[in-house]
């Protein structure tokens, strides 16, 4: 106990406190730069996100376009819709579109887990996943597909449509028809 009363008495308080607070602010600068780089979020911030969102397109007479998701996040180059559904009135149809993930780039809608169309009264199409080119009008699809109509139903794998040539290009086709459409004579 002596010894250290005589430390104390030889060592300037002073200097002990500012070395003390030196050594605390280093420590603190290297606790910090460890603790931001284990918490640094590398996931990009998008500069729109909306929750439980839908949108309309209205004419004149009616509602032409229903748009509706559960999420909807814009990037600076992509736009991507979680758990979305299109509806798009015509005076003959509707069709949907709907799926659990749209990512939108330059022109081009990608569907990673899948996607769904349908046009009433009868026409059904589902692909595994898939992309929409909007400019060349071209669906490419992988993995499994299934077309189906009140008397047809087509499945197979790796679909690429074609809407400008009305084109169907795909792999292990298997198709069942259940009537031909026949004149009689």
């Amino acid at each position: 106990m002596q010894t250290f009363k005589n430390l104390l008495e030889r060592v300037n308080i002073i200097i002990v406190f500012f070395a003390a607070l030196l050594l605390l602010t280093f420590t603190s600068f290297f606790i910090f730069e460890i603790s931001a780089k284990r918490y640094s979020n590398t996931e990009e911030i998008p500069s729109i996100e909306l929750h439980g969102w839908q949108l309309y397109e209205v004419n004149k007479e009616a509602v032409n376009i229903d748009i509706k998701g559960s999420t909807a996040k814009k990037y600076e180059d992509k736009e991507i819709y979680k758990d979305f559904e299109i509806s798009k009135f015509n005076t003959d149809s509707i069709e949907n579109l709907k799926g659990k993930e749209a990512i939108s780039t330059e022109g081009m809608y990608y569907f990673p887990q899948g996607v769904e169309y349908s046009k009433t009264p009868n026409i059904h199409f589902f692909s595994q996943a898939g992309s929409y080119n909007i400019a060349d009008e071209i669906f490419v699809g992988s993995g499994d597909f299934r077309i189906a109509d009140t008397l047809n139903v087509t499945v197979g794998k790796d679909i690429l449509y074609d809407k400008k040539n009305d084109t169907i290009i795909a792999k292990d086709i298997r198709s069942q028809i259940s009537r031909f459409n026949t004149k009689d004579k």
